[in-house]
């Protein structure tokens, strides 16, 4: 069968969500797919386009026209998935309901391919905070009802049975255990423990909240375990840090033979 994994970005190599989306589609191939990645790609030179694997499906030039065909122009991907008649598509949710995404599904479905959408956080309204990322969501919660309702189920990592008024596919998160060696030197943890956080840092991932339990070990426990909290990139705390100076931060760029 015949499977498209689209995505409304590009990938980065260090980044852990392109890392996944790559995980998903091996997973996808194991299971017998011939799978298409469909993605969102700016060249050396600075063109936008649609591609699929390595082949370009769309080019939509450079500049501000390009940035808007980006969103508004789908009908390419809808156009792709006919010509090479597709059976299964997969796509992963950018909280970009809108009318264009709504008619691309719907073309989708009007010529017999399955839908369905990952949602990877729900809910997820939480993590718009501000009022100007409140406002760009505004469209995606006009209009993410109505694209439920044409797709033939929602793929969630939460417990939902139902999110927007459709049901679900409940899976796990999960990893590829091919890309990641088993760690097979063993530290002596009882005086020191490093931990690392290798992910993006954003104010939901809790490592506030790892600091001050971090502070309120030492404060209770005199003959501690000395504790090294490494991240990989800058951030920032939501709440004010009194930390006992031995809780050490350090701010670094991880090598990636750390992980091994």
């Amino acid at each position: 069968m015949k499977a498209l994994f689209l995505v409304f970005y590009g990938f980065q190599e260090y980044n852990g969500i392109s890392k996944k989306i790559h995980y998903q589609v091996k997973a996808l191939k194991e299971c017998g797919l011939d799978v298409r990645l469909c993605y969102y790609d700016i060249s050396p030179s600075g063109e936008r386009r649609w591609m699929a694997d390595n082949a370009v499906i769309a080019e939509l030039g450079q500049g501000v026209f390009a940035k808007i065909r980006k969103r508004l122009g789908l009908n390419c991907i809808a156009n792709y998935v006919l010509r090479e008649n597709i059976h299964f598509v997969y796509i992963r949710s950018y909280h970009n309901a809108n009318p264009f995404t709504i008619n691309m599904v719907k073309r989708m479905k009007k010529k017999g391919a399955k839908v369905v959408m990952e949602i990877p956080t729900f809910p997820y309204d939480q993590e718009y905070i501000t009022w100007p990322m409140k406002f760009k969501r505004l469209t995606d919660r006009c209009f993410r009802h109505r694209l439920a309702s044409f797709l033939n189920g929602i793929v969630t990592f939460s417990n939902a049975k139902n999110i927007f008024g459709e049901r679900t596919i409940r899976i796990s998160n999960g990893i590829d255990f091919d890309a990641i060696p088993m760690k097979k030197q063993m530290n002596d943890t009882t005086h020191e423990l490093h931990l690392i956080g290798v992910a993006e840092v954003h104010y939901w991932h809790g490592f506030d909240r790892l600091i001050r339990g971090l502070a309120e070990y030492y404060c209770t426990n005199p003959d501690h375990r000395q504790y090294s909290l490494h991240l990989r990139r800058s951030f920032y705390f939501s709440i004010p840090l009194r930390t006992n100076p031995s809780v050490l931060i350090h701010l670094w760029n991880i090598p990636q033979d750390f992980y091994y």
